[in-house]
């Protein structure tokens, strides 16, 4: 499930701060996984980059979900140790750099399809309560 395109409409979860983040990040390995990389170290500055950005915004979706009592806030914050594990087990392992950059792509992807889009229905039914 590579994509390489525009940031579809649908996947925005209406929260701004997140939404930032999500096109920030979408942006970001999209540019590198379709760009030529001048050496191996560029390539493993990047993915500590990304794995930084992508924790960070991790923990800034956690705090939302527990200010606004997410029921799923827990379960979704294992989810996110979980897929930051895998991703750093992927960066430190023998595959090629471009190949981990695709996997993160895919595991940022489907965190935003499967995860985060339940937290936007949660929040819309909350704004739609008030």
């Amino acid at each position: 499930m590579n994509y390489v395109g525009d940031f579809p409409q649908a996947w925005k979860t209406g929260i701004d701060e997140i939404d930032e983040d999500h096109l920030h990040l979408f942006e970001m390995i999209n540019k590198f996984i379709s760009s030529k990389h001048p050496t191996e170290y560029v390539e493993r500055e990047f993915l500590d980059w990304f794995l930084a950005e992508l924790m960070n915004h991790f923990e800034k979706e956690e705090h939302l979900m527990v200010l606004n009592h997410y029921p799923g806030a827990e379960a979704h914050k294992k989810h996110h140790r979980d897929v930051f594990k895998r991703l750093q087990a992927l960066r430190d392992s023998d595959m090629s750099t471009v190949d981990a950059a695709k996997e993160c792509q895919k595991a940022f992807i489907r965190d935003l399809l499967v995860k985060d889009l339940p937290f936007k229905e949660f929040m819309q039914k909350k704004q739609a309560n008030t």
